[in-house]
């Protein structure tokens, strides 16, 4: 079951979040998790979940305990994901409990359980039913790229979660069932997945598309790959920025250097020499200051208070109107989207960069390349440079034209900040733990190109 290859997998449109399926027990029953990268554990609600959103809101009924042969709660002297106690429901007075709270206030309470699960593979149907791969698929899936979701189950491994009992706010309203967290902790799914030998790298990437609805049968919104990235998705160079949060701690941060407004270029990525730029003057230090993360889970994206002012200057500047108030819907149309400014952010580079890494061979002479700080930052020209469009940092409120901004300026001076998951779309995000770094790429995100056209593609 040792596997030195990554699996690639479809994510799906959730309110606000993306999600993915996991397939659980024996014979597996499909639960599907929001992908966040601020939390460490994943968690889905299970049969004494009594009024949890699955039947008016979750795509999935709750995962039954005892309709998998090979379901077993954690041993009380074996617990990773909370201490021992008495659970108050059934007969599991000696269980592993679990609870958490969110920023936003959601809650949810459970015991550990362990259970045989695999990631991705067909959305709508579960792979052999009996648990085991026969032994031609087991050769196919050994020589294959990870992106067929008919070899799924070649990642499969004993996946240790929490088995929900209550959930609140969010997790009752939510489209998907439950959460996995990808923190830079032991309990998340790829870090579970790499300590059983399934994925050879301690990595993982998420390339997010918004589509303009979600509903209960999946609506393909990007793909999910697990112990690496795939090249096949990107359409310019990985950039790689430092972790600072360092190689052995939970959440995910950058180091924001500088913020741009670029004029005039809608949804164009592709930088060029002749672009208007306009620097927003805000200070590093202070900008930086508590930590500024990349969390998927978060939808927005949320910078300190003190930066809003030099914010809205440098809209002004270069559009000549008031910057939309975050929160508070504004009537547009799609060219008045477009022409919208296109806000650039610099991070600052990774301290380890390999040989073929595009930043390591610097800028070639006389272009400008698509990800590099190089043509606004002479003095750090390998920093990354990502570029959001208009209709990443607005969303559509309703099909009349109503958009709001999702950049907030909500942050006290020692809060830090949020990278949200609007940030993220549109690039394939690699998180490479083993060598405290964040990489950025530009891309479709297009899951159906790679598990389409297996045959012909190239790693």
């Amino acid at each position: 079951h040792v596997s030195d290859r990554h699996e690639i997998l479809a994510m799906y449109q959730g309110f606000g979040t993306h999600y993915v399926d996991l397939w659980v027990g024996t014979p597996p029953q499909r639960q599907t998790v929001i992908v966040d990268t601020g939390s460490g554990v994943t968690a889905f609600p299970c049969s004494l979940c009594d009024d949890c959103g699955s039947e008016r809101y979750h795509t999935d009924s709750v995962f039954v305990e005892a309709k998998s042969k090979t379901f077993q709660p954690a041993p009380c002297d074996k617990c990773t994901l909370g201490p021992c106690g008495s659970l108050g429901q059934g007969d599991l007075d000696g269980v592993c409990l679990v609870a958490k709270r969110y920023e936003e206030g959601s809650t949810w309470k459970a015991y550990e359980g362990i259970d045989w699960c695999y990631p991705g593979g067909p959305h709508d149907e579960a792979l052999e039913d009996d648990g085991k791969l026969r032994e031609v698929e087991a050769a196919a899936a050994a020589a294959a790229d990870g992106a067929d979701p008919d070899l799924a189950e070649s990642f499969r491994f004993p996946l240790r979660f929490g088995c929900q009992t209550m959930v609140t706010g969010l997790f009752k309203t939510q489209l998907a069932d439950g959460i996995m967290g990808m923190e830079n902790v032991r309990t998340a799914l790829w870090a579970q997945m790499h300590i059983h030998g399934i994925t050879r790298k301690r990595a993982f990437s998420l390339c997010y598309l918004r589509q303009s609805h979600a509903d209960k049968v999946g609506t393909e919104a990007g793909a999910l790959t697990l112990g690496g990235t795939d090249q096949r998705l990107h359409k310019s160079p990985m950039m790689w920025a430092e972790n600072v949060a360092g190689r052995n701690t939970g959440w995910y941060a950058v180091d924001v250097r500088n913020i741009y407004l670029r004029a005039g270029s809608g949804l164009s990525y592709a930088a060029q020499e002749k672009d208007s730029i306009t620097a927003v003057e805000i200070d590093a230090s202070t900008l930086n200051a508590g930590g500024i993360i990349v969390d998927s889970g978060t939808t927005d994206t949320y910078l300190k208070r003190s930066a809003k002012a030099p914010f809205v200057a440098a809209w002004k500047a270069v559009t000549g109107t008031d910057m939309p108030v975050g929160g508070r819907s504004i009537r547009l149309t799609l060219d008045e989207l477009d022409a919208l400014p296109t806000i650039l952010v610099q991070l600052r580079v990774a301290t380890h960069l390999n040989r073929d890494d595009a930043q390591a061979k610097g800028r070639p002479p006389g272009e400008v390349v698509t990800g590099m700080a190089s043509h606004v930052d002479e003095t750090h020209p390998t920093d990354v440079l990502i570029a959001i469009p208009a209709s990443h940092y607005m969303t559509r409120e309703s099909k009349g034209g109503d958009w709001k901004l999702r950049l907030h300026f909500s942050e006290g001076d020692d809060s830090g900040g949020v990278l949200g998951a609007n940030i993220m779309l549109g690039h394939d995000v690699a998180f490479d733990l083993d060598n405290g770094r964040i990489g950025w790429a530009e891309s479709e995100c297009d899951y159906e190109s790679i598990s389409g056209n297996m045959a012909d593609a190239s790693r």
